[in-house]
């Protein structure tokens, strides 16, 4: 299940996602997900393991394994 949120950033903010998302050569949206993912990882409310961060992708974990 995928859920949208709407964030509001203030202008600092903002420039501070897109700096950076272009350093890490992602689009201010994945950027946003992966800062908060990370975040949710180190705090330990999120387990990482490969399996949960292809299913996010929207990508088929099986599909790898070709």
């Amino acid at each position: 299940m995928i859920v949208r949120l709407k964030i509001a950033l203030d202008q600092v903010e903002y420039s501070a996602l897109i700096k950076a998302a272009e350093s890490e050569l992602r689009n201010p949206v994945d950027q946003a997900h992966h800062i908060l993912r990370q975040e949710l990882i180190t705090i330990g409310l999120l387990e990482s393991n490969n399996a949960t961060n292809t299913q996010d992708m929207g990508e088929d974990k099986d599909a790898q394994n070709d």
